[in-house]
């Protein structure tokens, strides 16, 4: 009897661990992602960064749905330098993840229907400003920048 027990136990210890495994896997891949966002906007790579934009598309206060207008934005932020932008932290989206944008009912909505618990801020420091991108973690999604903007809170 002791031996099952202990079997279970050691079974349960080896779940928990690779449950805590794969958190860090992700949160890897999500920072390789997010500097691959930086690298992207630093070359000026706007077809890369739209194929990778999820519309409606939340950028700081504004709500963007035509390919034409992200593709605008991401033309007119690849003429600054990111270069030195440093990643600060990832944390998972929660019910107040909306305010980083804005405290409108547009922002708390666009988080209600677009984004799901699963995923991530990822927060970096860049030039005394503190930048925020939404980050879809699901593995099957192909375009995966949800939000991008300077944190409002």
């Amino acid at each position: 009897m002791k031996i099952y027990r202990n079997a279970g136990m050691v079974l349960l210890m080896l779940g928990i661990l690779m449950l805590a495994s794969c958190a860090t896997i992700s949160e890897k891949r999500v920072q390789q992602e997010t500097d691959s966002f930086f690298l992207a906007l630093d070359r000026g790579d706007t077809e890369y960064l739209s194929m990778q934009t999820v519309r409606p598309f939340l950028f700081e206060t504004e709500i963007l749905v035509s390919p034409g207008l992200v593709e605008e934005l991401w033309m007119n932020l690849s003429s600054l330098e990111f270069e030195g932008a440093e990643l600060n932290r990832i944390t998972i989206v929660d019910e107040d993840s909306h305010r980083y944008f804005s405290s409108s009912w547009e922002a708390e909505q666009w988080f209600r229907n677009y984004v799901t618990d699963r995923d991530a801020l990822v927060f970096y420091s860049w030039k005394n400003r503190e930048l925020v991108i939404v980050m879809d973690r699901s593995r099957k999604a192909e375009a995966r920048i949800l939000g991008f903007g300077e944190v409002r809170e």
